[in-house]
């Protein structure tokens, strides 16, 4: 995901559809309901929901995320 800003041109949409077209399997099926629910307001938002969903248990990012949001 993170290599998606490497484009600073893309807008939120177009990551959006990039990263949709990239995830296979369980992502793409979280992504798929999650969407359904509650679209997805920006791209920091997708990325931080992936992070906590699917990052490594001992990724400083994903545990930073996980005390604030404590």
């Amino acid at each position: 995901m993170e290599i998606l800003n490497l484009r600073a041109d893309y807008s939120d949409l177009n990551k959006f559809a990039l990263a949709k077209s990239l995830l296979a399997g369980e992502a793409a099926s979280w992504f798929h309901h999650q969407h359904s629910l509650l679209p997805f307001a920006t791209w920091e938002q997708l990325k931080k929901d992936m992070m906590l969903r699917f990052g490594k248990r001992d990724d400083p990012e994903r545990i930073a995320l996980f005390l604030e949001l404590a």
